[in-house]
């Protein structure tokens, strides 16, 4: 099966895995397609299924607790990492404050000690889906035509490209250096 993904984001992440210097080109291959594989389908299928948008219509403290459910898958795929990794450790951190009576919650991952950490920074918010009449929470592949092909695979679901699947691979760039 072949997948096609519409964003540089995607490209980078593998360019950074691919690009690896401890690895050679068979092992960098086979980590490439573990990370499209892994993270791409399954992973973005789990957290493209967590409604993360906020309208006049919904609660708040729904959206919190949703942001937290995609904050524990996240954090659970760095603590599986982790396990293999030989050096550096992709480090979960939070930060929560209230400022001028408004709640901010960052949470992410980091690579490194000191002054030398690497972050990536992004968002999981997403725009509201419009209708339920397309199946915005249920994460699925379809089969489109994309420049001048036809039957190329293309995950569908609110959040694949603004921003969830996006943002699983900026914050697996640390997880590419720790490599």
């Amino acid at each position: 099966m072949r997948l096609k993904l519409v964003t540089a984001f995607f490209g980078i992440a593998c360019a950074c895995a691919a690009g690896a210097p401890i690895m050679s080109t068979a092992e960098s291959g086979n980590h490439v397609e573990k990370l499209w594989n892994s993270h791409f389908l399954e992973e973005t299928s789990a957290i493209v299924s967590i409604p993360t948008y906020r309208d006049d219509k919904t609660d708040e403290h729904a959206v919190v607790k949703n942001l937290g459910q995609v904050k524990a898958k996240i954090f659970a795929w760095a603590d599986e990492f982790n396990r293999e990794l030989i050096y550096d450790e992709l480090e979960p951190f939070e930060w929560k404050r209230t400022i001028d009576h408004k709640e901010y919650w960052l949470f992410g991952l980091r690579l490194g000690e000191g002054d030398h950490r690497i972050a990536m920074i992004t968002h999981l918010d997403t725009v509201p889906p419009g209708g339920d009449d397309w199946r915005p929470f249920q994460p699925r592949l379809e089969q489109l035509e994309y420049m001048g092909e036809n039957g190329v695979d293309f995950l569908v679901g609110r959040g694949t490209i603004d921003n969830k699947g996006p943002a699983l691979h900026r914050i697996s760039w640390p997880g590419c250096a720790a490599r």
